[in-house]
């Protein structure tokens, strides 16, 4: 009879939320499922290359001999342990693997639905878990043998259970002791965050000494600042430090290597590479070069990366590089590299075209809810205005926690700005951050459209209400919007005057006389475009150089020219480079081979990749394709094919101390 009655007392508001929840849960895990079954790999698909040579065999050699492996081979420290670890815990079987990495996404589903409602209600929770699951490219990553998986449980298991930590009353210790796990697994998994947790360790040690030994007081902003940090906190992520400190301790003792692998080293020679322009090098059209430099550099490494002796020379040439470069390209170039960790990269409009799309709305949520925060808000009474959606109490607390995720977004990004970019980097060290704040923002938004019990005259809260209609509308129509521009527009290329060291393979005296199809010649080395396609074709004899041309080393490009239109439209801004006979049809993915034109008349140096379609097999021509209108002018200076000559700047830089000069100055003739 009691349980009946307390049943029919229970307010309806809380079971409809209830039901909601438990609909709503079992909706998107069921739409998760779905998710992560279109991305599962076929019995016979082969494994990505981390997998295949790196993960799987170090976790059979950690069940063979486990002592052995973890003091005497070198793989134990090649990457953080958890990568092997982890994959040995199942065996060392990919599809076991694969299908683990399912079960912790959905937990994570889970994880993102707890720190969002906590954070901004259901609907932030709703919105948060949807971007997460329905990531154009994040959950293609979760059925593979790889460690982003692991990476992402540690982290959604560390954030939501510091957000419980902070707002919760109850079972605080046990919060902090799974916080702890999270942010231990995701050091031992992928160690981006090992600085993070040292300054914030060591932060919480100096704030707990601060407020301790702080004059009694009984002021409440104190008081919640003590709840909050004090000594279970900093006990808690000591706790998350330990085992990351043994691992090194392991790696520093037994291998000469403090760090909880190696890697940094090639992640710092790819990030600042000039040609590859700090990117995935299959954006820029070349290839991995991270084992042939230090081949070149120091035998030794035999060709290693991951190697220690590997490691520290592709460190000690991209630091070089750095170095060597001057001041003003070192700002562009790393403030386009911050650019495509904070909204995705150029050629990513390309091949995913939804990844900007999904950071640009992220980015308009979190805006517009520190818009509608911000202004006025301590003039505000306490109940008057927005706040943040969600359970009431814990106010300041909740909104600390949400600018403090941001400030970590942004430190990351930094953080990541000098090292390789990729997708795979961004959607995971940078996209459950901004998702979960994305869903917090949006609630935000979406409630100021809806609102309807705040103390305010009929006039203002429908001003309010309109107000809050146009930003959700701006929310939903401007990343497509914004997206289909920076597609029409945005371009890349690498500095012609900055390629890297560089050796003359082709140059002007290897060129013969320009023919043309479509233009007439009206000057010496000038060209007028008759037809809207017209095109300059340049042959070249290279014969001398063919042996040189056969061998695997980058190439690149770099030619010289005017162009002058009357109508200077758009149309007229696109140059595409082709080479007859190629030496190869290229990879699973090449970058349109176009050179973006500067239509005012002077002459202009640009630079592309000379590899698989734009590497010439032998002597052939060099078509260049305009697309312009009939009329324009083109004066023709030069080209000059380029080989990349980094392993043996690395070698005169390691073994003789020569710098390294990433510039070219000379101009194509």
């Amino acid at each position: 009879m009691s349980r009946k009655r307390a049943t029919l007392r229970t307010p309806w508001s809380c079971r409809f939320a209830s039901g909601f929840t438990a609909l709503w849960l079992g909706w998107i895990l069921l739409a998760a499922t779905k998710q992560l079954i279109r991305f599962f790999p076929p019995p016979d698909a082969p494994l990505n290359g981390d997998a295949q040579w790196t993960y799987l065999p170090n976790a059979r050699a950690l069940l063979k001999a486990p002592w052995d492996f973890l003091t005497t081979s070198p793989d134990s420290y090649h990457v953080a342990p958890l990568g092997y670890v982890w994959a040995a815990v199942w065996g060392a079987d990919a599809p076991r693997i694969q299908l683990a990495h399912c079960v912790l996404f959905l937990a994570c589903v889970l994880l993102m639905w707890r720190c969002a409602t906590r954070l901004g209600g259901r609907v932030a929770g709703v919105i948060a878990t949807s971007l997460l699951v329905y990531h154009p490219e994040l959950v293609s990553f979760i059925p593979q043998v790889l460690t982003e998986a692991l990476y992402l449980f540690g982290l959604m298991l560390f954030t939501a259970a510091a957000v419980e930590y902070v707002l919760s009353d109850r079972h605080r210790g046990a919060w902090l002791g799974l916080a702890a796990t999270g942010l231990t697994i995701t050091l031992l998994s992928r160690p981006v965050l090992q600085i993070f947790a040292v300054l914030g360790c060591a932060l919480a040690i100096g704030a707990t000494w601060y407020l301790a030994h702080r004059t009694s007081s009984t002021n409440s902003a104190t008081e919640r600042w003590r709840r909050v940090i004090n000594r279970p906190l900093c006990a808690a992520l000591f706790a998350a430090l330990l085992l990351p400190a043994a691992v090194i301790i392991k790696n520093g003792v037994y291998f000469g290597v403090w760090g909880l692998g190696t890697g940094a080293g090639s992640g710092l020679y790819y990030g600042v590479s000039p040609n590859k322009m700090g990117m995935e090098p299959v954006f820029s059209g070349f290839d991995y070069d991270a084992g042939i430099v230090p081949l070149a550099a120091d035998p030794t490494s035999k060709g290693n990366p991951l190697s220690a002796q590997g490691d520290e020379v592709n460190k000690r040439v991209a630091l070089d590089i750095i170095q060597n470069t001057s001041l003003r390209d070192n700002a562009a170039f790393f403030a386009h590299k911050l650019q495509a960790w904070l909204f995705y990269s150029t050629p990513e409009l390309h091949t995913s075209y939804k990844l900007r799309s999904f950071r640009i709305f992220e980015w308009l949520a979190i805006g517009f809810a520190i818009g509608i925060l911000l202004p006025g808000s301590r003039k505000r009474p306490p109940n008057a205005g927005l706040r943040l959606a969600g359970p009431t109490g814990r106010e300041a607390e909740r909104w600390g926690i949400c600018v403090l995720l941001l400030l970590l977004v942004l430190a990351m990004a930094f953080q990541l700005t000098p090292v390789l970019y990729n997708t795979r980097y961004n959607a995971f060290f940078m996209g459950p951050w901004l998702l979960l704040l994305a869903g917090v923002g949006a609630a935000l938004v979406i409630q100021m459209a809806v609102q309807v019990s705040l103390p305010l005259t009929a006039r203002a809260l429908l001003t309010k209400n309109l107000f809050g209609i146009f930003l959700v509308a701006l929310m939903a129509l401007l990343p497509p919007v914004l997206t289909s521009y920076a597609e029409r527009h945005e371009t890349w290329a690498m500095d012609p005057y900055r390629p890297g060291p560089t050796a003359v393979m082709l140059d002007g005296s290897a060129m013969g006389p320009v023919k043309s199809v479509g233009a007439t010649e009206v000057g010496q080395r000038q060209w007028r475009l008759d037809t809207r396609r017209a095109t300059l074709v340049v042959p070249f004899e290279a014969a001398v150089e063919k042996a040189a041309l056969s061998k695997p080393l980058e190439a690149l490009w770099r030619v010289r020219l005017a162009v002058h239109a009357e109508d200077a439209s758009e149309a007229c801004q696109k140059l595409r480079l082709t080479v007859s006979p190629p030496a190869s049809l290229g990879d699973w993915y090449d970058p349109e081979p176009i050179l973006t034109l500067r239509v005012d008349g002077s002459l202009h140096t640009y630079a592309i990749n000379g590899n698989d379609v734009l590497r010439p097999k032998g002597s052939g021509s060099l078509y260049l394709t305009f697309d312009c209108p009939p009329g324009t002018t083109v004066t023709w200076a030069g080209a000059e094919l380029l080989r990349s000559t980094m392993p043996e700047a690395a070698r005169a830089l390691i073994q003789r101390g020569e710098p390294i000069d990433p510039y070219r100055h000379s101009e194509p003739f």
